[in-house]
């Protein structure tokens, strides 16, 4: 069955087939691609710079708009550099590319997003782990997601770093964990308590901060070798326009207002699967996976988008086998939106066969 075509957005509402729907999907955790701020930087820079940089950052294709961004996100995030490339999954293929080479011994945290994977298989051998117990001893090199959102759990990154010899890397993509946990949304490593040069951050600007493009964040060498990547030299940049709009967002992340909202609405939901009978992870994440083994659950997206909500079914590399409804939660929505949810949720589920 092809995804559904959405036509028409404005906040958490979406038209799909000429219905407006609440929507409980995506990664706009905290509704910043709609955000009036965001979208006048946006015009501001479409104004002084039009759309595309039009070459890589190496020739032409470099702006200070750039430049500004990479500085702010280090600043975020409390290292000393950061790079910018085209979208989230090239940053794996970036930092794969600045750190690992056909002698390391790299383990890969299971479950952890296809990108990391398939950025550095080509690398050299990769082992996996369960990212419960973490790498066995003698790796020099752990890559891992910060945010597990399918199975919503957080790595050990603590656990993980005194297992790594000092001259050892850990690469964390924190795609799911900016704008979400630790001190105002700074991710997962300010969520672990961890602060160390071994850690180098790759994530996406399209999620939590509503845009677009990916980032490499570490130790200045490393980013200098980043930099002298294929996946950063022949690539050309995410629009001027965008990298404006991200500082914008990125600030307004930093604030923390909008990481408060989407906590609340992440906790009233939670109470919500809890009064149904449904499980829900320790982790206070966004994004909720309901499982099960009922070949009816398709059907409960059926039920679900007739009152007027969209949760989509799906089967996303690294998710369940079986897939699973993705219920993903905004800092855009209100306590009526989530009563709609649970009133949905109730019918749906017993029309399914759901029982505790």
């Amino acid at each position: 069955m092809p995804p559904p075509t959405i036509q028409h957005r404005r906040g958490v509402v979406v038209r799909i087939d000429e219905q407006d729907l609440v929507s409980f999907a995506g990664c706009d955790y905290l509704g910043l691609s709609q955000h009036p701020a965001v979208l006048e930087s946006l015009r501001q820079g479409v104004d002084e710079f039009g759309l595309s940089a039009s070459a890589s950052r190496v020739t032409s294709g470099s702006t200070v708009e750039h430049t500004k961004l990479e500085q702010e996100l280090a600043r975020f995030f409390g290292r000393p550099a950061a790079a910018l490339t085209a979208d989230g999954s090239l940053a794996n293929f970036a930092a794969a590319q600045a750190l690992a080479n056909d002698e390391t011994a790299t383990h890969i945290a299971c479950g952890s997003h296809p990108s990391l994977e398939a950025a550095f298989t080509p690398i050299g051998p990769l082992e996996r782990f369960d990212p419960a117990h973490g790498p066995v001893a003698g790796s020099t090199l752990v890559v891992t997601d910060g945010v597990f959102p399918s199975s919503g759990s957080i790595a050990p990154l603590a656990d993980y770093l005194r297992n790594l010899p000092v001259q050892g890397q850990l690469v964390v993509d924190d795609c799911h964990a900016l704008g979400v946990i630790g001190t105002n949304g700074r991710g997962s490593c300010s969520y672990r308590g961890v602060d160390d040069p071994r850690v180098t951050v790759t994530g996406t600007l399209s999620k939590s901060v509503g845009a677009h493009g990916g980032f490499v964040v570490g130790e200045t060498a490393i980013i200098d070798a980043v930099r002298t990547s294929s996946a950063y030299v022949t690539a050309t940049p995410i629009p001027s326009a965008i990298a404006r709009a991200a500082r914008t967002a990125l600030a307004l992340v930093a604030e923390g207002a909008l990481v408060d909202k989407l906590r609340a609405n992440v906790e009233a939901v939670r109470e919500v699967l809890r009064l149904l009978g449904l499980p829900v992870s320790v982790a206070q994440l966004p994004v909720f996976p309901l499982e099960s083994d009922l070949p009816s659950m398709r059907q409960l997206t059926a039920s679900l988008q007739a009152a007027g909500l969209f949760v989509p079914y799906i089967h996303y590399p690294g998710g369940p086998k079986s897939g699973y409804l993705r219920l993903s939660i905004s800092a855009g929505h209100e306590q009526e939106h989530i009563q709609q949810l649970h009133a949905a949720l109730r019918i749906g589920l017993a029309d399914v066969g759901w029982s505790r």
